[in-house]
């Protein structure tokens, strides 16, 4: 723990990967934390969506893959 005028003023955190820091870095963000806040708050007063919906909106059917052709020899 760092003091500044003998009071706690920083911590040193360790970040093992980097999830761990986009997370640290995101968490500080006070932009994204707001916009968070947000999207819970309208999630509360309406409607939400499920992953199968939002899958259906924005990710294309996938085609199943057709064998190469040396896999049909």
């Amino acid at each position: 723990m760092l003091t500044e005028k003998g009071k706690p003023a920083f911590a040193l955190v360790g970040v093992e990967d980097e999830f761990a820091l986009e997370a640290l870095t995101l968490g500080r963000n006070e932009k994204f934390m707001s916009y968070l806040d947000g999207v819970a708050e309208r999630a509360k007063q309406g409607r939400t969506y499920s992953l199968k919906e939002i899958r259906a909106e924005f990710m294309p059917a996938r085609r199943p893959r057709r064998k190469s052709r040396a896999a049909r020899k």
